[in-house]
Parts: C-alpha cells; sequence; structure tokens
C-alpha cells in the first residue's frame, strides 16, 4: 500500500472544487422562474409513448420542441413510425446526435438517430464537458462547447441550436464571442425532494402522465421551448442516470450527490444565451501580468522588512501572505458574484505564496555567493591590469 493513500478521500473531495462555486450558491441574487422553458419528463416510456407525448405538445402551439434522447438504431417499425410521424407535426424540432472524437482528423464523428428521423428536425450535438477523470456517476459540468466541427460540418450545442429557433439575434450574437468554451451560468434547476442542489429560481417540470393525460394548462407549452429529457421515472425520483454535479450542489467538496440532469443543464444555458448573462473569463496573460506584478509589488515590500526588522522577518512576512491569499480569495468570490467574471489568480497565489521564502535564499544564498564570486574575480582582473 502506497504511504500516501490515506490522502485519496481529500484528492478526490477537492479534485472538482472551485471557489466560485461558493459564489454560485451563497453570493447570488435569487432570480424568477423562467417561464421561457418547460421540461417534459419522458420517464420509462418507448418510442410509442414518446411519439404520443409530441402529439399532444404539438398541440398546444410551442415555439421550439428540443429532444434530448439518443435514439439508437431502428425498433419496431411501429414505434418507429409513430415517432417520425410525430416529429414531422413539429415546426421547430431540435434533436441530438452523440459526437466521438477522432483523433486522426481533429474533428468529431456523428453518431445519429435513424435516418428516417433526420428528415424532420435540426440536428445537434448533448455532449457536455466533463473533466477526464470524473467518474461515471459522479461527473461534473461547469462548461460547454458551443459548436464543434464535424463529419458533417460544423455542429451546434443541443442548447444553442434550441436557442437560435427562439431568439436568432441573441444567440447569433452569443456565437460572435467565437469561445472554444463557455462556463455556464447556472441559476435554476427542478424540484430536488433530496435537497442536493441548491435553487436560485426553477424551470417547470411535468411527468409523463401529465402530458399523457394532458393534465396541465396549456399556457406552460404555447410559445415556449419545450425539451423532453430523463428526468428520472417521475420528478420525486432520485435518480442519477444523466445526472451531473454543477456548481449548484449543496455541498462545495466531497460531492457525493449529483443534483442536477443534463436536460436541466441544457436549460440554463439556453436562459443564459436569451438573457444574455454571460460569464466571462481572465485570459492567460492578464493573469501572468497580475502574478507578475503582486510578485514585484511583495519583493519590494520584503526587502524593506528584511533589512529594517531582520529579527521580524519570517513574522511579518507570513502575516502578509496569508492576509493577501485571504483578501484574493474574497475579491475572486466577489468579482465573480457581482460581475460573472472569473478571475484566474492561481499564479499571482502561488507567487505570493513563495515570495518571502525567494528572497530570502537569494539574500542568504544567491547574493553570498554572488558576492564571494566577485571577490575571486577582481584580483585576477587587477593583475591583468
Amino acid at each position: 500500500m502506497n504511504s500516501l493513500d490515506f490522502l485519496d478521500p481529500v484528492g478526490e473531495a477537492l479534485a472538482d472544487f472551485d471557489f466560485t462555486d461558493i459564489a454560485f450558491i451563497e453570493f447570488r441574487d435569487e432570480p424568477t422562474d423562467d417561464e421561457r422553458i418547460t421540461l417534459v419528463n419522458i420517464g420509462q416510456l418507448n418510442r410509442a409513448g414518446i411519439a404520443r407525448q409530441l402529439e399532444i405538445i404539438n398541440k398546444y402551439d410551442p415555439k421550439v420542441i428540443g429532444v434530448d434522447i439518443e435514439f439508437d438504431g431502428a425498433k419496431d417499425s411501429i414505434s418507429d413510425l409513430m415517432l417520425k410521424f410525430a416529429m414531422a407535426e413539429s415546426e421547430n424540432l431540435v434533436m441530438i446526435s452523440r459526437l466521438d472524437y477522432d483523433s486522426s482528423s481533429g474533428i468529431f464523428n456523428v453518431i445519429t438517430p435513424p435516418e428516417s428521423f433526420l428528415e424532420h428536425g435540426t440536428l445537434s450535438y448533448a455532449n457536455l464537458i466533463s473533466p477526464a477523470g470524473s467518474q461515471e456517476q459522479l461527473k461534473t459540468c461547469r462548461s460547454f462547447s458551443p459548436a464543434e466541427p464535424t463529419t458533417m460540418d460544423s455542429m451546434n450545442a443541443f442548447s444553442v441550436a434550441l436557442a437560435m429557433k427562439y431568439s436568432p439575434e441573441k444567440t447569433s450574437a452569443f456565437l460572435e464571442r467565437k469561445n472554444p468554451y463557455e462556463l455556464i451560468n447556472f441559476r435554476r434547476n427542478i424540484f430536488d425532494p433530496y435537497g442536493y442542489s441548491v435553487f436560485h429560481g426553477r424551470y417547470l417540470s411535468v411527468d409523463p402522465f401529465q402530458i399523457l393525460e394532458e393534465n396541465f394548462e396549456p399556457e406552460i407549452i404555447k410559445d415556449r421551448i419545450v425539451i423532453l429529457g430523463y428526468l428520472g421515472e417521475n420528478i420525486l425520483d432520485p435518480s442519477w442516470e444523466d445526472k451531473y454535479i454543477t456548481p449548484l450542489n449543496v455541498n462545495y467538496a466531497g460531492r457525493t450527490n449529483p443534483d442536477m440532469f443534463g436536460a436541466v443543464i441544457h436549460a440554463n444555458i439556453i436562459s443564459m444565451i436569451l438573457d444574455e448573462d454571460y460569464i466571462n473569463e481572465m485570459g492567460p496573460a492578464q493573469s501572468l501580468i497580475w502574478a507578475i506584478l503582486l510578485c514585484l509589488l511583495n519583493v519590494a515590500c520584503f526587502m524593506i522588512v528584511y533589512y529594517r526588522l531582520p529579527d521580524w522577518y519570517d513574522g511579518i512576512t507570513k502575516l502578509i501572505q496569508l492576509v493577501e491569499v485571504i483578501f484574493l480569495f474574497f475579491v475572486i468570490i466577489y468579482v465573480f458574484a457581482v460581475y460573472n467574471y472569473k478571475m484566474h489568480l492561481e499564479l499571482a497565489i502561488i507567487a505570493i505564496a513563495l515570495s518571502g521564502d525567494m528572497l530570502e535564499i537569494y539574500n542568504g544564498v544567491i547574493k553570498n555567493i554572488s558576492t564571494k564570486i566577485k571577490r575571486k574575480i577582481k584580483p585576477k582582473l587587477s593583475w591583468s591590469e
């Protein structure tokens, strides 16, 4: 057994932790419910049941329908035919595919639904970004890719394709940012009876039987974006299938329960696009500049302490470093919560943490070595003259 194995639980608990998660939960104003989006749970329905859901939803004039379901291959001919006809009745339909990265070509292969389904809607991809180390049942999601090059030309993400049909102007403005990936501004979830997630507003969600029995008010469908997807067998079901850990999770670290279904993540992305409520990030160059400036400032300050208060050097410098690091963490959280801007000051924090000790090494070792070398070289130079 490795001597450091006992640290593994700590490492796993902190692996997906980000300080800005605190801002998502504790320091942001609570938004209202988003009445532009309705989530329809498919539960355990087969293709015939999903087709029936689509037929009923179409009767109430939704503006856009998104089907967040992977239809892998053909099933029985009757169910497939029913689903095909239901899709044909949907005016603004968006379906999903799955992307598989081809390292040899550098683009994605597209795993599509059956060809008969492709005639009746816009094809998109539902892939979300999750860290490579995440376990299958403990996937973390903070970001997504708006568009990707594929073997079927460039393709938009599922949420982007839905937003494009609902508001082309706002979605085009979002795509003009041309970021390879975007942080998701998580604001809402659906009802969670087990309390794995905190709520900053909600999305209306309905169970399969409510749609099939038409037990709902027409306004929850009319002129809305309706997303069909898996939300458990019913809304009260704490299923982990197609569920992710997000910054709205009540536990900052050591998370053991995923809190948000994939369909709800897509809804959060759509809201972010329609509200033009994006999260911007500090770039690598800016991060490096901040690190250099803070490092130089610290060195200048510590040099004064070193020469004027040498006996107090260790205590004063460590106290200054501690205060600086705590202050920077507060700044990161505050700026994120108020301005939707993620500061990457990790390099600056490392520079601050090491600046005091590095200055001691310089004054105690490098400077002394340099002085000795100069003393040895100087007589030789004088003699040669």
